[in-house]
């Protein structure tokens, strides 16, 4: 946890020298659009214009908000924080800077719906985006807090994807049909162990369970939602993956255990993030993935207004420019995550459009899987079950059958042999 009195910030107040033709016209559209006006608009340059953003360290690269800053004239500090915990309790503070804008995770909507520490965006900061319909739904189900209108615009997204070593393992990404899933996760008869995070790895298991239809359509999300379902639903879970517990090699426990696990287990496949992937690939090792055919489980950060905020203004013409298409693809090398906004990566690097291509084939995008909020009893409960299955044993197989030996009778008239003495 950062200490308040010594806050580190990524500012955006160095000027460079030339901006191009393209950056000028975004800023003119951005603050047309904000003033609400047809009219040109003129770019301002005041020096004491100021927007302060709560967010992870490395969403905004610092040439993108000089930029910024030198077209417009608004001057960008980001205080970082390096989990959803530590930005709500730090915006929760009441006697804590004043934040403008805040990058929560979509998961995180029933906190600060209660918290009321958020103000809705116009819809004309957002009515003309072009956001991810999946993305953009969620924002709609689980951010209209009131009928004010939208308290999240989405900005960026991952998931966890199945991964597997190409050099010892290479034919496993084509051993079942429609690609790798999480059915490979949970086979007990596979040679290939799996590693998951508990928690994840058993809604992994819930979809694979739905898409078989051991699980009424809708159940697996309504969990998060009724207590009543959670028990259920959760119970037919662990139940599922007890029985499949012999398919699990190891549970992540951070970074150095998804790394060991690889290097120990070859032929191993695991459930992880796909961030970690890259990781692992920087380290030398021939890991790649794929999202599961299933659907990808998947996260999503976007921008939110604070109501102590002073610089409304400011802060809605950040966040048109930053999701705009080209500075939305431009930014996506500095983080490696991908973009809400449709189209960003055209304006990304060729590595990271390969990446993307090899992850997410074919409609997998369109298949992810965005976890809805979930209540806040839910994680206790959900710690329960994950004991449970922790502290069951594994079953054991059954002995095999053995095929009764049928005595042979003599034929009809004759007398049986008689046995030696």
């Amino acid at each position: 946890m950062i200490e308040p009195n010594s806050i580190p910030t990524i500012s955006g107040r160095v000027t460079i020298s030339n901006i191009d033709q393209h950056r000028r016209k975004i800023l003119k559209q951005v603050m047309m659009v904000i003033a609400g006006s047809s009219a040109p608009a003129t770019l301002l340059s005041a020096p004491n214009r100021q927007l302060r953003i709560l967010s992870w360290p490395d969403y905004f690269p610092p040439r993108l908000l000089k930029e910024f800053t030198l077209s417009t004239g608004i001057e960008v500090e980001i205080t970082p924080i390096f989990s959803n915990a530590e930005m709500f309790y730090r915006a929760l503070e009441p006697k804590s800077i004043p934040f403008d804008l805040v990058t929560p995770g979509h998961g995180w909507a029933r906190r600060w719906s209660s918290s009321r520490l958020l103000r809705p965006f116009r819809e004309a900061v957002y009515g003309d985006l072009a956001l991810d319909p999946l993305l953009v739904g969620a924002a709609h189900r689980d951010w209209s807090f009131t009928s004010g209108g939208l308290y999240w615009l989405p900005t960026v997204w991952g998931s966890e994807v199945v991964a597997w070593r190409s050099d010892r393992n290479a034919e496993f990404g084509h051993s079942s049909e429609g690609g790798p899933g999480y059915a490979d996760i949970w086979n007990v008869g596979s040679d290939n162990k799996s590693l998951i995070r508990v928690s994840s790895g058993f809604t992994g298991a819930g979809l694979l369970m739905a898409s078989r239809e051991l699980l009424n359509p809708g159940d697996l999300w309504a969990a998060r939602q009724d207590k009543v379902t959670m028990e259920r639903v959760w119970g037919e879970i662990i139940a599922f993956c007890i029985a499949r517990k012999a398919s699990i090699g190891g549970y992540l426990s951070g970074f150095p255990s998804v790394e060991l696990f690889f290097r120990k287990n070859p032929l191993g496949i695991a459930q992880i993030n796909e961030s970690w992937v890259d990781k692992l690939q920087s380290l030398g090792l021939k890991v790649i993935s794929r999202a599961p055919k299933e659907g990808a489980l998947a996260w999503a950060d976007g921008f939110a207004l604070t109501h102590r905020g002073r610089n409304q203004s400011e802060a809605e013409t950040f966040v048109r420019y930053w999701l705009d298409q080209e500075v939305a693809g431009r930014s996506l090398s500095s983080h490696g995550f991908h973009s809400a906004v449709i189209g960003a990566e055209s304006h990304a690097g060729f590595q990271y459009r390969m990446r993307l291509q090899e992850r997410y084939p074919g409609e997998a995008r369109s298949q992810l899987q965005l976890m809805p909020s979930a209540g806040e009893w839910f994680t206790e409960k959900r710690a329960a079950f994950i004991r449970d299955f922790l502290e069951a044993p594994i079953p054991q197989p059954p002995p095999p059958e053995v095929e009764p030996v049928e005595e042979s009778l003599p034929p009809e008239g004759e007398k049986p042999a008689l046995e030696k003495s």
